[in-house]
């Protein structure tokens, strides 16, 4: 049985009987909520105390023998674990010693950069998962824990930290996989859901997935018996969106005057959120501990952010500059299959990755992007040459079930405004292929003309040629 008096959100606990589960919330007394991480398996690909283990990715239906099952979802099978059962816990603040040397220095220059920019203290750093455990594989992101109240100030640190490049550290279809069987939320909700994630980001060479601790809110009210009431779905404006970045999960939306408390306990939802989100969500009206909450913790329910509409039902697009958090955005948006494919060749096809041209051309230039409320419609890049004084534009798309509305004239006039202001450059340039005419009646009309045509393997496929576009602004 363990002494430590808290049992902290993220910790991994040992149990006697072996299983590792991660602790989901923070708790004083006798009994936490926590989420099944790793299994004893004679195929595991690490060893903890010299024991084989593997990896609970999308499994169901496992059980502990004398631990309650809460909640039974692909990555995530929580159970209601007693101190007595629990064997050792694991130090996240502890974790960072284990690390090879490099990887060592790495982190801590990482800390230090954070307590420059925001104060955040070494001790208030740790690292969870298989660091914490000592049974890192290569491929393995950095599972970083900062205890605090403080991710509008790390928030702050990763978008204007150059050195920190946005980018997930799994596939695509590691989410798919996990959350693509939630009734209610389509492909496109869960990239509306992951649009934000600054959390998620490329320090150096280290892959980090970054999360948060309030250490003075514990959830130990929240294991008492809940009663059940009745299915409800409603739309909303989210009015409290901090408490997404913790555990419990308690967002407070606004639906027509009334405040409801919509409270999950999935990590989907980790950072989802901005205050002034429109939401439409599903859950169960329930009562735990005294308190009233919209429980969503099932496959049919969900929390989605939907599109903000104008007072007259039409949708409101706003033009603006792209900044670092949105990168994640607009590389989802790049990687959709309809969008990659509308492309000769595709951009996943070519020779620089779409994560690298996402972040060079921001580096070079900037994006110019469309918005329908929180869901990006669609961007264009512009490249400045500072020597030759030339502005270069490229990747220009609009998400499908938005075209056909002019936005991709639109994006074009606000790029070529924006880079006059900021550059005022002598020529503006961008390419095509030879049978894209729709993107050659566009050019016409914004005053570009056709300059060159020629073959361009690394970029079109044979026996399509590319076509140069150009426009003089000044000599």
């Amino acid at each position: 049985m363990t002494s430590k008096k808290f049992l902290v959100d993220y910790d991994p606990i040992q149990l006697y009987t072996g299983e590792i589960l991660s602790v989901v919330g923070t708790y004083t007394g006798q009994y936490c909520r926590a989420r099944l991480s790793f299994v004893q398996s004679d195929i595991g690909d690490r060893l903890v105390n010299l024991t084989p283990y593997k990896k609970v990715d999308y499994q169901v239906g496992m059980d502990i023998v004398g631990c309650k099952k809460l909640l039974d979802l692909p990555g995530e099978q929580h159970f209601l674990v007693s101190r007595r059962k629990i064997a050792k816990v694991f130090s996240p603040r502890r974790a960072f010693t284990s690390l090879p040397l490099e990887q060592k220095t790495k982190c801590g220059e990482l800390m230090r950069s954070i307590y420059n920019f925001s104060g955040i203290t070494r001790t208030q750093h740790g690292l969870i998962g298989s660091s914490a455990l000592n049974v890192r594989l290569a491929t393995s992101d950095f599972d970083w824990m900062i205890y605090g109240r403080v991710h509008s100030l790390v928030r702050d640190f990763l978008l204007n930290e150059r050195e920190a490049i946005l980018e997930y550290p799994f596939p695509w279809s590691h989410v798919q996989q996990k959350y693509g069987n939630y009734i209610g939320l389509a492909a496109v909700d869960l990239q509306n859901l992951f649009n934000r994630r600054w959390r998620y980001f490329r320090w150096r060479d280290l892959m980090i997935s970054m999360s948060f601790v309030d250490l003075q809110l514990t959830a130990d009210r929240l294991l008492h018996e809940v009663t059940y009431g009745k299915e409800i779905k409603l739309e909303g404006k989210v009015v409290d969106a901090d408490g997404c970045y913790h555990v419990p999960r308690i967002i407070k939306v606004n639906c027509d005057g009334a405040v409801h408390s919509v409270f999950t306990w999935l990590f989907l939802y980790n950072g989802a959120f901005q205050n002034g989100d429109i939401v439409e969500f599903t859950g169960i009206h329930c009562r735990i501990g005294g308190q009233e909450y919209v429980l969503v913790d099932a496959l049919n329910h969900y929390i989605k952010i939907v599109s903000c509409v104008g007072s007259e039902g039409f949708s409101t697009f706003t033009f603006r500059k792209a900044v670092r958090i949105d990168l994640l955005s607009i590389v989802n948006l790049l990687n959709l299959s309809e969008v990659d494919d509308a492309f000769v060749l595709p951009l996943s096809q070519r020779l620089e990755t779409i994560e690298s041209r996402v972040h060079t051309r921001f580096n070079r230039g900037f994006w110019m992007t469309v918005w329908d409320g929180n869901i990006l419609c669609g961007c264009w890049a512009v490249s400045y040459d500072s020597l030759q004084e030339m502005a270069m534009f490229s990747t220009l798309v609009v998400r499908p079930g938005y075209q056909g509305k002019g936005l991709g004239k639109q994006l074009m006039q606000e790029s070529i405004k924006q880079c006059v202001v900021e550059y005022n450059p002598k020529k503006m340039q961008f390419d095509s292929w030879n049978t894209n005419q729709a993107l050659a009646v566009l050019a016409a009309r914004l005053g570009f003309i056709k300059v060159a045509e020629y073959d361009e393997p690394n970029k079109r496929p044979i026996g399509i040629k590319n076509v140069l576009y150009e426009r003089v602004c000044r000599r």
